[in-house]
């Protein structure tokens, strides 16, 4: 069977790439062509559309068809997530020196009606959240003391490097391009944040979930992120993924290896699971309830909604529990 599967140029699709590239998905008389999108609102579009079966995708979307943010038609769901963690939030490097003048910075800015840009790469992304933690953690409201706008993955660095941007929060390797360049400074990870782990999940139309290839496709990732889990597996994934993402493998190295630089010519620093891939992937109604009540806190859904019965259409463990088992 043909299947047609999105992804964003992004290091936490190497599930994807992976079961592609080393036959997996061919094991389970699957022929997949993998489709790269430009931007989250795409991969949203393309899934409600039926245009693609299924895509790598941010938590947060079928958690928000679900509860009616994107229009009736918008019924998504997921039985996979593909991993933990693996974002970096990353500052020009004035901001970064500036410490504890953070907030005296924000004033100023606000003051000159130029406010501190700090992009994430959706409304409802996990970085949006981790974001708008970090800032309150610094003394700063997002509501108020910064400004707040979407900017699709591979445009950030690009965008911190020409002003645009004051900094951003983003999967990798995106960081570390602008970390390369000299434009940005990582100044924390979603590792170093203690929020919940579950990023990126594969998500498919909800009348799909019960599909034979759904199954089989649930089978080859789940042995992709088991082949992922050996750490000298992740080296050579960087050569698998380099032509999909259209970056150099050393650019994927921090993510992959968990040996990130903060900034241009610093020492890499271990960073244990800085994105973890295997033994996460059967979704986590806890994690879906904790991304709800951020859209609620974020003004972007009403207070009323009934978030258990939101969690129990988006998130499918039961699915993955019959297809996978206890794997």
């Amino acid at each position: 069977m043909k299947l047609r599967l999105g992804y964003i140029r992004l290091c936490d699709a190497a599930p994807l790439v992976v079961a592609c590239t080393l036959g997996l998905f061919a094991d389970e008389k699957l022929r997949v062509e993998l489709i790269a999108l430009s931007s989250w609102a795409e991969v949203r579009d393309r899934l409600i559309t039926g245009d693609v079966q299924a895509s790598h995708c941010l938590a947060g979307i079928p958690l928000a068809a679900q509860a009616g943010l994107f229009g009736p038609n918008a019924d998504l769901a997921t039985a996979f997530t593909l991993n933990h963690f693996g974002n970096a939030l990353t500052l020009s490097p004035a901001l970064a020196a500036a410490g504890g003048e953070l907030q005296e910075i924000a004033r100023q800015r606000r003051a000159q009606g130029r406010p501190l840009t700090l992009a994430a790469v959706f409304p409802v992304a996990k970085h949006q959240y981790e974001l708008r933690h970090w800032l309150v953690t610094q003394g700063l409201d997002p509501e108020t003391d910064v400004r707040m706008v979407v900017t699709p993955p591979p445009l950030v660095a690009a965008a911190l490097r020409r002003g645009n941007l004051d900094g951003f929060c983003v999967g990798e390797p995106w960081s570390t391009r602008a970390i390369l360049e000299g434009s940005g400074v990582a100044v924390a990870t979603s590792r170093s944040l203690g929020l919940p782990g579950t990023e990126k999940v594969l998500a498919v139309r909800s009348d799909w979930l019960e599909d034979p290839a759904h199954a089989a496709l649930l089978r080859a990732l789940h042995r992709a992120t088991q082949w992922l889990a050996e750490p000298l597996n992740r080296v050579a994934a960087t050569e698998l993924l380099a032509p999909y993402l259209g970056r150099p493998p050393e650019e994927l190295l921090p993510a992959l290896t968990g040996r990130f630089s903060t900034h241009a010519n610093a020492e890499a620093q271990p960073i244990d699971d800085f994105v973890r891939f295997h033994g996460i992937n059967s979704p986590e109604p806890a994690h879906a309830l904790w991304y709800l009540e951020q859209m609620q806190a974020a003004g972007q859904l009403p207070h009323q909604l009934p978030l258990e019965d939101i969690v129990q259409r988006a998130f499918r463990p039961d699915i993955h529990q019959r297809v996978l088992g206890t794997r």
